[in-house]
């Protein structure tokens, strides 16, 4: 479940939390008005959404008049629209979360309920709490296939698991790591969310861009069995970390920042590429690394702490500043492979933004919050005017039961063709057919040779 820019809600689960804002209405819902409230935003085209059980907590005495909701329906729903319902006549915003991630989740359904029943005790105020249905009509059935198919089609395996848990605890408790291993293979290749932050058009003549563009293509149409790693190195804000995630945003990624735990590797799950991202390489065993960023398609055995995992090499970039990069030469020199670093990476280099600057510096917006707030921080005053953004992921439509026409619409209207700048256009060479065994740039046409100046490097 997720939200986005245009205030729409993707709802895909067979349970869902939410939250309402009372201040603004005389009379606070009944509980057979919420749940036909809910029961019509679950619903799609095809498909009526029932209401199997609802637990309806009110506080509405106070300033902080409120009420959550937590409910459960019969089969998943899957919609997208704004979070809008209608109550006695008033639309009111509906603030769905997805309850896995609540504190109080402990992986049962019952610990949300709890933490409904308690907002009076929380608020120390006058509170409701009623229910619809009975949450425990399916206790002590039989696990059957129906019922494991259902929530291997669940988004989060932690609300799978919470969803078998209120059938039988006992077959959780009897096979929750097997079913947990089913449900990472089914999901293995579900993209997983990345956070992308919308830079202006990439800066297509930076040798970066151009370079990582050809290694990436290179490898998406040559088998080679020894790719070298890719390494990216350049002082920070000047977009290398945006420009990678765009890359890789239609891909499977195996990602590291900061301390590299390896533990924290899915071994059901297939990756595309390995990313290091100002990871701390001094983290990870030097052979361990070595042997991860060697080869494609091997089989690595890692130690970690409490036994070992089993890596698959895939082909690996690496981001780095300056002075980073001099520390992985230091730390392969140490092991006296400094020439082995040297032949098995490519290394890109630049001192320029990898994107297009923007002329509009947002003068105004911080002339308008320094007369509401004063002097602000210079950090601050440099990241209004970089104009980043988190960039919008759009879910997947065609997949979707039922799309609000009007959020299509909006995306069309914001997809209208512009004029599109000389140096942001591709060189025909990104445009090869896949799978072509000639090598597509020759080794005097592109970058890939390119490494940093000799002053910059330590040799």
């Amino acid at each position: 479940m997720n939200s986005n820019g245009r205030n729409y809600y993707h709802f895909k689960s067979i349970a869902g939390f939410a939250y309402i804002n009372f201040q603004n209405i005389q009379t606070p819902p009944t509980l057979q008005t919420m749940k036909e409230a809910l029961s019509s935003w679950c619903s799609t085209k095809n498909n009526k959404a029932n209401i199997q059980y609802l637990a309806f907590g009110k506080t509405i005495e106070g300033t902080n008049k409120h009420g959550h909701v937590f409910f459960i329906l019969e089969k998943q729903a899957d919609v997208m629209r704004k979070p809008l319902v209608n109550i006695n006549g008033k639309e009111m915003k509906i603030n769905f979360s997805p309850f896995t991630k609540m504190d109080a989740f402990d992986g049962s359904y019952l610990s949300i309920i709890e933490y409904i029943k308690n907002q009076g005790k929380k608020h120390n105020t006058r509170a409701t709490f009623e229910e619809y249905g009975n949450l425990k009509t399916t206790k002590g059935h039989k696990v059957g296939d129906t019922m494991i198919e259902e929530s291997l089609r669940m988004n989060s395996k932690a609300e799978a698991i919470a969803y078998l848990r209120n059938i039988s605890p006992a077959w959780v408790m009897n096979n929750e790591k097997k079913f947990g291993e089913m449900y990472d293979k089914q999901h293995s290749r579900d993209r997983k969310h990345r956070i992308n932050i919308k830079l202006n058009p990439w800066k297509e003549t930076n040798p970066v861009v151009q370079g990582a563009r050809a290694w990436i293509h290179t490898l998406e149409t040559i088998d080679i069995k020894r790719p070298p790693a890719l390494v990216i190195v350049s002082e920070t804000k000047l977009g290398k970390t945006e420009f990678i995630n765009d890359l890789l945003k239609e891909k499977q990624v195996d990602e590291f920042r900061g301390r590299i735990m390896i533990d924290g590797h899915d071994e059901n799950r297939e990756y595309d590429f390995r990313l290091f991202d100002d990871a701390n390489l001094t983290s990870i065993d030097w052979e361990d690394f070595k042997a991860m960023i060697s080869t494609r398609g091997e089989k690595v055995r890692v130690n970690v702490k409490y036994g070992h995992l089993d890596v698959i090499t895939v082909p690996t970039i690496i981001v780095l500043n300056p002075g980073s990069f001099k520390e992985l030469q230091t730390m392969a020199g140490n092991k006296g492979d400094r020439d082995w670093l040297d032949k098995n990476t490519v290394v890109l280099s630049t001192k320029e933004k990898l994107y297009i600057e923007n002329n509009n510096n947002n003068d105004d917006r911080i002339a308008m919050l320094q007369e509401l707030y004063g002097e602000l921080p210079p950090n601050l005053i440099n990241a209004i005017a970089a104009n980043d953004r988190l960039q919008e992921e759009l879910p997947p439509i065609d997949n979707i039961d039922d799309v609000d026409d009007n959020y299509l619409d909006e995306i069309l209207n914001d997809m209208e063709m512009t004029d599109v700048p000389e140096d942001v256009v591709r060189r025909d060479v990104f445009d090869l057919p896949l799978k072509r065994k000639e090598p597509i740039l020759t080794t005097e046409e592109s970058n890939l040779g390119n490494t940093l100046p000799e002053d910059e490097i330590q040799k």
